[in-house]
């Protein structure tokens, strides 16, 4: 029983800490613009990220549809590995 008390402490602990590193992550980022919808979320993504980068602003965008990609400047994109296929 003491066991197992302590691994779920040991794991709420860690879950906390790993929180608290995703928060202070998030802060890092002046912007965050978040798409959302049904249909067309990585056609938007794209405008708004060149339409930010046009504004000089330094972005980074990251598309999930058919072809998931993340956009990092003017011509660079990198393929998103999915785990599991």
């Amino acid at each position: 029983m003491f066991l197992l008390l302590l691994l779920v402490l040991i794991f709420v602990g860690w879950g906390i800490v790993e929180y608290q590193l995703h928060l202070r992550n998030l802060r890092t980022i002046p912007i965050r613009v978040q798409v959302n919808g049904t249909r067309g979320k990585s056609s938007v993504t794209r405008l708004i990220a060149a339409g930010l980068r046009a504004g000089g602003y330094r972005v980074v965008a990251k598309v999930t549809g058919t072809k998931p990609r993340f956009i990092i400047g003017d011509d660079e994109e990198y393929p998103v590995r999915r785990l599991g296929k």
